[in-house]
């Protein structure tokens, strides 16, 4: 698996590939919606997007805001693995490629209960989030 930076933020929802495993990450997804998350997050400054690709196919992508220098927030991780072992392999070599790239310290991400076990089994320290009037769970998730 090689990660690759997206530069153009257009790339993201004009090619299928890209906006196919996107999509996965993204509730209710459609063309306005990819369109808007890209030029919105992934055009400025701040957003980073990156592609796991294998044997030329893209596999998974990783999408992060930048909050400043030494911290990124996850926005977007998916991939279009099938087997849940090898996608949790390809999230954490994503995660870890992608912090090694962008060379910061700390890379953030806010879940649900049902992604506790993942982000924790991939290294990240979790913490529950104070009650914010929601059915479910919150916790903020840090990985140094």
């Amino acid at each position: 698996m090689r990660l690759y930076k997206i530069d153009k933020a257009k790339e993201i929802f004009e090619n299928k590939e890209i906006a196919d495993v996107i999509s996965l990450a993204i509730i209710n997804p459609g063309m306005g919606k990819l369109q808007n998350i890209a030029q919105s997050i992934y055009s400025k400054q701040q957003g980073i997007f990156f592609t796991a690709v294998k044997e030329d196919i893209v596999i998974g992508i990783i999408g992060l805001k930048r909050l400043n220098k030494d911290q990124v927030e996850i926005m977007h991780l998916a991939s279009n693995l099938e087997i849940e072992e090898e996608k949790k392999e390809l999230y954490k070599d994503m995660i870890y490629e992608a912090k090694k790239l962008i060379d910061v310290k700390e890379i953030v991400i806010e879940i649900t209960h049902t992604d506790l076990k993942l982000y924790k089994s991939i290294g990240f320290k979790c913490k529950k989030m104070p009650e914010q009037g929601l059915d479910y769970d919150r916790f903020f998730c840090r990985l140094f």
